[in-house]
Formats: C-alpha cells, structure tokens, sequence
C-alpha cells in the first residue's frame, strides 16, 4: 500500500514514514504527518509501524511507575473473568471492517 504522500507501507520502507522531512532534535528527524490528509488506514498503517519498531526496542526505556498498578488491575481482571482477549490480528480486521 502507499500513502498520498508516496511513502510505501512494505516492511522495508515503513521506517521511512516518520523520518523523511520534519524538524531536527539532536541526531532524530521528527515529521509532522498531515493527519488531517490521511485516511483512517492511512493511520491506521503509521501507528502499526511506530508500534513494530517500538516493539523491538522494549526495555529500552523503563515503563513509568503507574504501569505496575495498571498491570495488576487488569491480571486481577483477568483472573475474576472481568475481561477477555482478542488475538491481534483479529482486533485489527474487526477494527477495519468497521471503519471500511
């Protein structure tokens, strides 16, 4: 898939969506995307790529202390059978299919 913008959504190039352009901080290229310009899959995609690349960098950097409360909430959720779970790839059709 590619966007307006001419940025392809193969995993080779998804790195190139949020550092082509933009201000310089330091030695990181920040883009400003036109969210306004994008369609909802176009955004959709974007975050997918943050998230892939972020996924890689766990532990990077430390989860801030109010996750620990977060993360037990839910286990203790999750153990009383207050809350269930969609596999991913799942999630993502279903949210598509709602948004198409």
């Amino acid at each position: 898939m590619s966007g307006w913008w001419g940025v392809s959504y193969t995993s080779a190039s998804q790195s190139n969506l949020l550092t082509q352009g933009g201000t310089q901080t330091g030695n990181i290229t920040a883009n400003t995307l036109p969210l306004e310009k994008m369609s909802v899959e176009e955004k959709l995609l974007a975050m997918e790529s943050l998230w892939d690349d972020l996924g890689g960098k766990a532990g990077v950097m430390p989860s801030p202390a109010w996750h620990e409360g977060v993360l037990t909430e839910r286990d203790a959720m999750q153990q009383r059978g207050d809350d269930a779970f969609e596999d991913w790839k799942v999630a993502k059709r279903n949210i598509r299919n709602k948004i198409s």
